[in-house]
């Protein structure tokens, strides 16, 4: 008996060549944070690089991007020195040399020329670079063997208007279009930092976004960051437990669903969208089981009519948020209610 898995909350898959995990990582400053990220079910960390941290990662398992900026006004004699003395190291995934070039006005011909010093180092490890403007993903990434995006769409304390969390879907699936089949990881916003972002984003903000950045096709889920260290912007995730718990549901359920989303087929035209719903949605066939992902970005209730080319037996909720319904109407047509920023997960039956 065949099964399809209803994923409700933007999901959208793409293997990632480069690596054989599907990454849950978070940026942080060094080895102290380890074990509370561990028990939070991450297994990638962002920043840290000394002896000390490549040492605690291997003790919890972790994969580690460490940050090793150029500069573009000297000569980076030792980043270079730091790359050649870890290239075999196997805790580090990636090299990181400079982050939203972008936004710091580092030019294409600075970028490339770091790109072939390095390579000229060490030719296996991929190089991870992040861009924050959409209108330069095309520029830079050809320069990168993992592209990452940093959406960060909750703006305003006072009016939630501004605040448009569809905008990772849209940006996720731009670069998804442009990076092809490069690994491609979203950065989820999980801070704030006056006068940009007045504040963090909700739980289910969180949850959400992570969902639309799968739905649109990331390869990997980071989040910035664990903690700050400006004074006026200080932000440290244990001043939000309800966060810290949220993070480690998120990453439970990513981790339930990683066989699906690193081996999982795309499966679009097993089913039809009836009512031409905004909703985000995609479907996976992994072994045979369909998996269908779900997610409502926007602020007020949307619906789904969902009508698929199998006749369903059964269904099985896995994971949701508390305002969904579901019905299945003349055993294969499904109408689906999410309210706002929800996700639903089903196991359905044929």
């Amino acid at each position: 008996m065949k099964s399809i898995i209803f994923v409700i909350c933007s999901i959208f898959f793409f293997l990632s060549p480069l690596c054989a995990f599907f990454p849950r990582g978070i940026y942080t400053s060094n080895y102290t944070t380890f074990d509370t990220l561990a028990l939070m079910g991450f297994n990638l960390v962002i920043g840290p690089g000394s002896d000390t941290d490549l040492y605690w990662a291997k003790k919890y398992d972790f994969k580690v991007i460490p940050n090793i900026f150029f500069d573009k006004t000297s000569d980076n004699q030792g980043s270079l020195n730091y790359i050649k003395n870890k290239s075999n190291d196997t805790a580090i995934l990636a090299w990181y040399p400079f982050d939203e070039p972008d936004i710091y006005n580092v030019s294409y011909d600075t970028y490339a020329l770091w790109r072939k010093q390095i390579k000229a180092i060490d030719k296996n490890k991929p190089i991870y670079l992040t861009i924050y403007t959409p209108q330069q993903y095309q520029r830079f990434a050809e320069l990168t063997d993992i592209f990452a995006i940093d959406p960060y769409p909750v703006i305003s304390k006072t009016d939630d208007n501004k605040n448009q969390l569809e905008r990772v879907y849209q940006q996720v699936r731009y670069a998804r279009t442009i990076c092809k089949n490069k690994p491609l990881y979203t950065i989820i916003q999980c801070f704030y930092q006056m006068p940009w972002w007045e504040r963090e984003p909700e739980p289910k903000e969180l949850h959400n976004m992570v969902y639309q950045a799968l739905i649109g096709g990331s390869d990997g889920i980071l989040y910035y960051t664990f903690a700050t260290n400006s004074p006026e912007n200080y932000w440290d995730i244990y001043k939000r437990q309800d966060i810290l718990t949220e993070l480690k549901r998120i990453n439970k359920e990513l981790i339930t669903l990683e066989p699906v989303l690193l081996k999982g087929k795309n499966e679009h035209n097993i089913a039809f969208n009836l009512n031409v719903s905004e909703l985000l949605y995609c479907i996976k066939n992994y072994k045979g089981t369909y998996y269908l992902f779900v997610a409502n970005p926007f602020k007020n209730n949307k619906t789904l009519e969902l009508s698929f080319n199998i006749e369903v037996k059964n269904y099985k909720t896995l994971f949701d948020s508390e305002s969904v319904s579901v019905k299945l109407k003349n055993g294969f047509i499904f109408s689906i209610n999410l309210g706002k920023y929800d996700y639903l997960i089903m196991i359905i039956n044929q």
